[in-house]
């Protein structure tokens, strides 16, 4: 069905009415729209339906998410800013109000408030997980990072600043309460202050800040959280009994490309978690080959079980130019085994070294602390990583035999002071935070 009866005249079109109905939407509009660049005479209605974003999206030649989406605004104008205001709507399970205004006096000047009782965000969270578990084939060399540059010329481009606000917001298969979103965009950085959500367990608060000035570091990352369910592995935390996750993360860099952000990164990643229970089947299915071969090595056990409990885990890591220690070790306790790691990731060459210790803990048929893999060595690059086991407690590398892996003093006494606590992963935050002092101290 199309009806429609207006006029034109100039630079200004009028609709009396203007009706276009198919059965799987409709467009309703009314009222005065003026173009560029005066839109003083603009004051137009418009309600609109589809039954499938997506069809219509490749109507324009656009991909969109196929969700149902209604829409209905009041546009509005001056001489210098347009206007959508009593901006309401659906999209797919999802609900909005708010308004945008752009502001053409100089530099163009964008401000979008939106508001929301519920917000799923798993349409968009769906299709960066595919494209982080499908990634483009193309790269230029043997690295992991792609060498790709802040876009600091789009940032400079227009200045902006957007809320967003709701409820309940479900992503990455969970449902939190109370997002706020506070984003600005001014003098060519960007600041995120901040991205904020909680559950009825937790929270976590992030805030962002990337600017053009290189005289100090110009990217600053600042993460604080508690209770939080984190699904780091795509799958692996969406359990009943997912765990929950103490994260701080402070970190700052220099640069203006993804891998010198990463060659100057100073700071500190802290992730701690309590409980969980990890499908043993979908480890596999969801990791890559190597990482499934660790898990396996570490966790022999995971080859005849369903699940492996976790009781607790315990992520700790210091940043020094690029280079990435564990501080002082990574710990993962099981219901059956204590896994304790030491190690280094530089981040500059992506070279990785980390060695595991794993001890099997009572009621297998082992005697507590009795080694199920006495060392697991893990060399090479992040892109292409090797993995050496020897149960005897010596490591071959290079065609050279060392015993222990040829680790350090300071790496063996840290593995039998850790395996001997009660609770490693709390002796191994405690210590961390001891060192932290001491870091602290020295400045």
């Amino acid at each position: 069905d199309l009806r429609a009866k207006g006029s034109w005249d100039g630079d200004t079109w009028s609709f009396d009415a203007l009706h276009f109905d198919t059965p799987r939407g409709f467009v309703n509009v009314q009222g005065k729209f003026d173009r560029a660049p005066d839109y003083s005479a603009t004051a137009m209605s418009i309600q609109a339906r589809t039954a499938n974003l997506a069809e219509t999206g490749r109507l324009f030649g656009v991909e969109l998410p196929a969700q149902p989406m209604d829409i209905g605004a009041v546009i509005s104008g001056t001489r210098d800013t347009f206007r959508v205001q009593q901006l309401t709507g659906h999209f797919g399970e999802s609900d909005f109000t708010g308004s945008v205004a752009l502001d053409l006096k100089a530099k163009p000047d964008l401000d979008v408030r939106f508001q929301s009782t519920f917000l799923d965000l798993t349409p968009l969270t769906d299709s960066i997980t595919d494209s982080a578990t499908n990634p483009s084939p193309v790269r230029t060399d043997a690295r992991t990072v792609p060498d790709v540059a802040l876009p600091m010329a789009l940032f400079d481009r227009i200045d902006a600043q957007a809320t967003i606000q709701s409820a309940k917001t479900r992503f990455l298969g969970q449902t939190y309460d109370q997002l706020e979103l506070r984003a600005t965009l001014r003098n060519g950085g960007l600041t995120l202050n901040p991205l904020a959500f909680g559950s009825a367990d937790g929270n976590l608060t992030t805030r962002l800040t990337i600017g053009p000035d290189l005289s100090t570091p110009n990217v600053r990352l600042v993460v604080n959280g508690d209770h939080v369910r984190l699904a780091i592995v795509p799958g692996m935390n969406r359990t009943a009994a997912a765990s929950l996750y103490k994260v701080q993360i402070d970190v700052a860099a220099t640069g203006l490309k993804l891998r010198d952000l990463l060659a100057t990164l100073d700071g500190r990643v802290r992730l701690v978690g309590e409980g969980g229970r990890i499908p043993n089947s979908r480890v596999n299915a969801l990791t890559s080959d190597f990482l499934s071969e660790l898990v396996r090595t570490l966790n022999p056990l995971s080859k005849r079980e369903a699940f492996t409990d976790v009781v607790c885990q315990a992520y700790l890591f210091d940043v020094t130019r690029g280079v990435l220690k564990t501080d002082p070790v990574l710990v993962v306790r099981t219901t059956n085994l204590d896994v304790i790691s030491t190690g280094t990731v530089d981040l500059r060459s992506e070279a990785i070294d980390f060695n595991f210790k794993t001890a099997a803990r009572g009621g297998l048929g082992f005697s507590a602390g009795e080694l199920l893999n006495n060392y697991v060595k893990v060399s090479g690059t992040l892109s292409k990583p090797y993995l050496t086991v020897d149960a005897k407690g010596t490591l071959v590398n290079g065609g050279a035999a060392f015993a222990t892996g040829g680790l350090s003093i300071l790496a063996t006494t840290l593995w039998d002071r850790m395996s001997r606590q009660k609770d490693p992963c709390r002796a191994a935050v405690e210590e961390a935070d001891q060192r932290a002092v001491k870091k602290k101290s020295w400045w």
